[in-house]
């Protein structure tokens, strides 16, 4: 009642702590703007694959080359933090039993198959630009790859993404 006259007894960062919520038996903290943060990583992910495939019908190998990479270091910073900040923080916060535990639980172990895809198709193309075999066969895998990453983008956003909560 009198705080505003004699200040807090709290330290500023006891008054935060008491304020994180953490998932239980962890030190993950909850972060309201994690989804925002994901949906955005989403987006730009979406445009790069837009740009290099653009780019690939116009011929501009080497450019599409640098935006791949581009595209790598986005998607792997984006499965990390995914693993770390929304994986195993949910994964502590629900019992193992629960409906969401296992919605999550599903999510994750998908995400794990199509990463190794991924990147499998990041490696194999790295430097695609000089090799001619690997010209004529980049456009269709990468739309195959295009495929399951929007088809997971709006699963993600529209099942997974609403089980992220405060514990």
């Amino acid at each position: 009642m009198f705080r505003f006259l004699f200040g807090s007894s709290k330290t500023a960062k006891q008054e935060q702590a008491a304020t994180q919520t953490t998932a239980p038996g962890t030190n993950i903290h909850y972060s309201a703007g994690l989804i925002e943060q994901l949906k955005r990583d989403h987006r730009n992910l979406l445009s790069l694959y837009t740009l290099i495939f653009e780019l690939v019908g116009s011929e501009d190998y080497d450019l599409a080359e640098l935006r791949l990479a581009d595209f790598r270091n986005l998607l792997q910073h984006h499965l990390l933090t995914e693993k770390i900040k929304l994986y195993i923080y949910m994964e502590h916060l629900w019992p193992r039993e629960s409906d969401q535990f296992v919605t999550m639980h599903n999510y994750r172990q998908e995400m794990e198959g199509i990463g190794k895809v991924v990147v499998g198709f990041l490696r194999k193309y790295e430097s695609f630009s000089q090799d001619p075999a690997l010209i004529a066969t980049f456009k269709d895998d990468l739309n195959q790859i295009g495929q399951v990453l929007v088809r997971r983008i709006k699963e993600e956003e529209s099942n997974l993404y609403p089980l992220y909560r405060k514990s």
